[in-house]
């Protein structure tokens, strides 16, 4: 008996954090449209945009004079930007980023709750700092670069058949005896 009711508490305490997960994706998505819509009617100012300068380093990108319209999201010590506008000039990739507070506050949100169901200590200003627990592993673990070639692992597997009748003959023959030494 009580080993059903530990499973139906897991269970509950699964489908309760699976719930969650779906409910905050869902308000993030509705966050992320309404913010969309409000960009594309233009309701908002210009003093709420944020620059942001990117450079780059491609040699042939023609400059623009003015901004265009750019769509994505970027967030930034923990604070969600939505893009605006985008223009290059001569080395510089510059965003105007519209700050999206409602999607920072549900990531907030989500995190909270994240700490209190895996009962890790939430930090709070006033409160000391937990002591930083490091292994060996974590310290000198080393993770390479991988990457996928799929194109040259088909290239691979495809055989070449040539279909040319004057290359059987073209080969040279092997000599019958070697040479006598003179010594």
């Amino acid at each position: 008996m009580i080993k059903i009711g530990a499973i139906l508490l897991l269970t509950l305490h699964l489908c309760s954090s699976v719930f969650y997960t779906f409910i905050f994706k869902y308000f993030i998505s509705l966050s992320d449209k309404d913010a969309v819509s409000q960009i594309d009617k233009a309701a908002y100012k210009d003093a709420e945009l944020v620059e942001i300068a990117i450079p780059l380093n491609m040699p042939y990108m023609q400059s623009q004079n003015d901004y265009e319209r750019y769509d994505g999201s970027i967030e930034f010590n923990g604070t969600h930007y939505n893009y605006v506008k985008r223009k290059t000039t001569n080395d510089t990739l510059h965003l105007l980023c519209l700050p999206n507070a409602q999607k920072t506050q549900l990531y907030a949100t989500k995190n909270d709750y994240a700490k209190q169901l895996s009962d890790a200590p939430s930090s709070k200003k006033g409160s000391e700092s937990s002591a930083i627990k490091s292994t060996f592993f974590s310290e000198y673990s080393y993770q390479s670069m991988q990457y996928d070639l799929t194109c040259f692992h088909i290239r691979i597997n495809q055989h070449i058949t040539i279909m040319n009748p004057f290359l059987a003959s073209c080969f040279i023959e092997t000599a019958g005896k070697p040479p006598q030494s003179l010594v």
